[in-house]
């Protein structure tokens, strides 16, 4: 019997600086927003719907991570000295075939059949395409990019709304995927976050045993970190 080739558990990815862990119990993330409140500029107070805004985005973040076999969770927020909050995150994964119940290789072709013009409406939330799914490359991997609207609401109806870029990347043969999930509650600011996230995700390394976790001609320009 042949041995079904093994899901990596270990990536790395150069971040830019500002970029910190997301932390997964509430009592943690409660402290984690306690100090981004208490960093930001002397005359720039969040207002409680900012609050909301992160307290939110950083929930979404963690339940994420714990519903998935997560390798990292990572978030940047900042509330701006002119009055802006800018916020935005990352989840990188790792998720089997079999757990999706199928027997077909993920395969980017795959992927892009079954992702196109797919959207979902359950309670607390909704996801509508912003772009078809395309095949990218991320690295030496052939990816497929998903673009959405995502829509979060609590029980209080108070809803949150992102835009994701995600990278679903055929690992093992296709038996699974690596996934890099990036989101932002910036819209006026897409274009902008979209490049950063690609950016960002061509400096990421699926990692297997020996590898060393960057080489000398890494051409990025974030802080070799959040290496898990």
């Amino acid at each position: 019997m042949s041995m079904q080739p093994a899901l990596p558990d270990t990536v790395a990815i150069a971040l830019p600086p500002g970029w910190t862990d997301v932390p997964l119990e509430p009592d943690q993330q409660r402290t984690f927003i306690d100090a981004i409140t208490d960093a930001a500029p002397a005359d720039r107070t969040l207002t409680p719907a900012e609050r909301r805004q992160i307290e939110m985005l950083v929930a979404q973040l963690a339940q994420l991570a714990v519903s998935q076999n997560v390798i990292i969770a990572a978030s940047y927020i900042a509330p701006e000295q002119d009055g802006e909050l800018v916020a935005a995150g990352l989840v990188i994964s790792t998720i089997d075939r079999r757990s999706l119940g199928t027997d077909i290789p993920l395969t980017p072709d795959v992927l892009v059949a079954g992702m196109s013009g797919f959207e979902r409406r359950e309670d607390g939330f909704a996801f509508d395409e912003i772009e078809p799914p395309k095949v990218v490359s991320v690295g030496s991997n052939r990816a497929v990019k998903l673009v959405r609207l995502v829509t979060f609401s609590d029980r209080l109806e108070r809803e949150l709304k992102q835009y994701e870029q995600s990278y679903l990347i055929p690992v093992a043969q296709g038996d699974g995927l690596v996934i890099a999930h990036f989101s932002t509650i910036n819209f006026e600011y897409a274009r902008q976050f979209s490049d950063l996230f690609e950016k960002i995700v061509a400096t990421l390394r699926i990692l297997h045993p020996g590898d060393p976790t960057f080489d000398d001609s890494d051409p990025t320009e974030g802080q070799p970190g959040a290496v898990a």
